[in-house]
C-alpha cells in the first residue's frame, strides 16, 4: 500500500517537473521566434540602407565624372 502511494506521489512530482520543462521549452521557444523575427526586420533594414547607400554613391561618381574639368 504506501509503496504504490509513494509510487503516484513520484509520478505526480515527475509529471509536474515535465510540465514545468515543456512550459519553460515553450517559453523559449517563443523567445527565440521573437528574436529571429527581429533579427530578419533588422536584416532587411540594413539590406534597405545598403542599396540606398550603394545608389547615393553613383550618383556621387556619376555628378563628379560630369563636372566640366577646368585647367
Amino acid at each position: 500500500m504506501i509503496s504504490s502511494e509513494r509510487r503516484r506521489l513520484e509520478d505526480l512530482q515527475n509529471d509536474a517537473m515535465l510540465d514545468a520543462l515543456l512550459a519553460d521549452i515553450a517559453t523559449n521557444k517563443e523567445k527565440l521566434s521573437a528574436i529571429s523575427n527581429s533579427m530578419m526586420s533588422l536584416h532587411k533594414r540594413v539590406q534597405s540602407l545598403q542599396m540606398r547607400a550603394a545608389n547615393i554613391e553613383k550618383v556621387a561618381k556619376s555628378k563628379v565624372n560630369q563636372k566640366p574639368q577646368s585647367s
